[in-house]
């Protein structure tokens, strides 16, 4: 997908008319693309469609991908969100500027070695993760196989504590022990949160300590 260059007077037009209406009401950004995704349980041959039938590797999951094989469920999530209030919708064009494509161009055809010690990092990384969470009372965790997130369930914590839901979990870690995840609700688990392990291996140590003295 390869968009029209906007001109600088178009730009800064644009600009002017945003600062306006920012001087005059809150402005509401579109919804989570991906978690809407996720609602219309996608697989495979949904992401290949016919354009990528034949395709060598794996395209579940590549929600990019979808503007091209699915247009149709695109464009229904950007008109719920619309319908829902949104005034910008600018999750989906993250790949579509002309930087981001030729990026990808370079990153597709350029020497793969700081691919290779990135996907040994991050190994090291979630293994010592979903290691750490596993030791911690009531927590379980499955390991993932791909992306940079663990996701614990908590449910079992919950329950001994009366606590309803993983929203309620996120904001009490936020507030007593300082980390930040994201509620299970959110991705339409009720007993699970999203922790994120594309940091350093010391904040992954710091957390899984502030996360043991939470829980336990």
């Amino acid at each position: 997908m390869v968009l029209n260059r906007t001109t600088n007077k178009e730009r800064e037009a644009r600009i002017a008319e945003f600062r306006a209406l920012l001087k005059q009401r809150i402005i509401i950004l579109d919804c989570a693309m991906g978690t809407m995704i996720q609602e219309y349980s996608l697989d495979e041959e949904d992401y290949r469609g016919e354009r990528f039938a034949d395709h060598p590797g794996e395209l579940k999951g590549n929600n990019d991908l979808l503007s091209l094989t699915q247009p149709q469920i695109i464009r229904d999530i950007h008109e719920a969100v619309l319908e829902a209030g949104a005034d910008i919708v600018e999750t989906n064009t993250f790949s579509s500027t002309s930087i981001a494509q030729k990026a990808a161009v370079a990153a597709l055809r350029g020497p793969m070695d700081s691919v290779r010690a990135m996907l040994a990092e991050y190994t090291r990384r979630r293994a010592r993760i979903i290691a750490g969470l596993n030791q911690i009372p009531n927590l379980r965790c499955a390991e993932p196989h791909g992306a940079f997130y663990a996701y614990p369930n908590v449910g079992a914590w919950m329950r001994a504590r009366g606590v309803k839901t993983t929203t309620e979990v996120a904001k009490r870690l936020l507030s007593e022990v300082h980390v930040a995840v994201v509620p299970g609700e959110a991705f339409g688990t009720a007993e699970h949160l999203r922790i994120s392990y594309a940091t350093s291996m010391e904040r992954i140590e710091e957390g899984l300590r502030r996360l043991r003295r939470f829980f336990s």
